[in-house]
């Protein structure tokens, strides 16, 4: 893969929740490739973590894909401890950690977002063949969905499901950008419809030094061009807040267009950030749905792409 521009990413940037920051490190491979992650299969272990190692015969693994300004430790508060419930096998946590923040904290970012998805579907390959699944939080979502749909193009193994959070359908019009505000105009946005965890905007500093960060991951999403508008052949559940300013019911909703498979769609009571506050109700229904999906193929195809 060549290596993608990225002169314009953020350096010396954290992610906005670096104060849970889990340990860990990145490395740029041999090939020049940074990697997103590491530590499945042949690859090294920098720049990745699981929060639960199951790593059974049919364990499932669920790739977390985080919020604009995120990090892998903005799903700590799932519970680590506690496995996700799942009847078709044990199911890892497993938060993706992008550059220019905590562990990868003056690395820098990818010019678009096609670049991001691009390098994802490289440098995760080896892990296509084992049984797994994505969730994405707001920004993540389309990431992810993002990442489905490059797989699908590919002709390469597709998630059991996806998860979308916190987010607006991929289809539907942009809204009028932001991320080239000055930054009191930024937050300000930002603030209007809960677009960074209230616990961040507490602390000045914090803000000062996510602030790059966040203004890429706004950028990517807000400059993304689509090269398809046609719906993936992936299960997606649509998780939404009742009270989440930035994303309405109605917008959740339209999820069930981005896809030509099953759709099931809940809410909750809760801001934009509802998902890390629900405690263990969204890992649950992560749980149920997967089963659901995982049903669906054969018990022996599970058994030849396991660990």
């Amino acid at each position: 893969m060549t290596r993608p521009n990225r002169r314009r990413g953020p350096t010396g940037a954290v992610g906005v929740s670096a104060h849970l920051q889990t340990a860990g490190a990145s490395a740029e491979s041999a090939d020049g490739r940074v990697r997103l992650w590491a530590g499945i299969g042949a690859l090294p272990s920098e720049g990745y973590a699981c929060l639960q190692a199951t790593n059974g015969a049919r364990s499932i693994r669920l790739l977390c894909f985080p919020y604009a300004g995120g990090g892998r430790s903005a799903f700590a508060a799932w519970n680590p401890s506690k496995r996700i419930a799942s009847d078709s096998g044990s199911v890892e946590i497993c938060p993706l950690q992008y550059p220019g923040r905590e562990t990868r904290w003056g690395e820098p970012g990818f010019e678009t977002l096609a670049d991001l998805v691009e390098a994802i579907r490289n440098d995760l390959a080896p892990i296509w063949t084992q049984p797994f699944a994505f969730f994405g939080h707001s920004f993540g979502a389309i990431v992810a969905f993002e990442v489905a749909r490059a797989l699908e193009r590919a002709h390469a193994p597709l998630p059991l499901r996806l998860f979308v959070s916190g987010a607006r359908a991929a289809r539907l019009p942009k809204r009028e950008p932001i991320h080239d505000l000055d930054d009191q105009a930024f937050l300000s946005k930002l603030r209007a419809f809960n677009g960074v965890p209230e616990e961040a905007l507490r602390y000045p500093d914090l803000m000062s030094a996510a602030m790059p960060a966040l203004r890429h991951d706004f950028r990517l999403l807000e400059t993304h061009i689509a090269t398809s508008s046609a719906p993936i052949s992936v299960p997606i559940s649509a998780f939404g807040g009742l009270q989440d300013a930035a994303v309405p019911v109605a917008d959740v909703l339209a999820w069930a267009s981005e896809t030509t498979k099953a759709f099931r769609t809940r809410f909750f009571q809760g801001d934009h950030f509802f998902a890390f506050s629900s405690g263990s109700r969204i890992t649950d229904l992560i749980g149920e749905d997967l089963s659901a999906s995982a049903n669906l193929v054969p018990r022996t195809a599970l058994g030849s792409m396991s660990t």
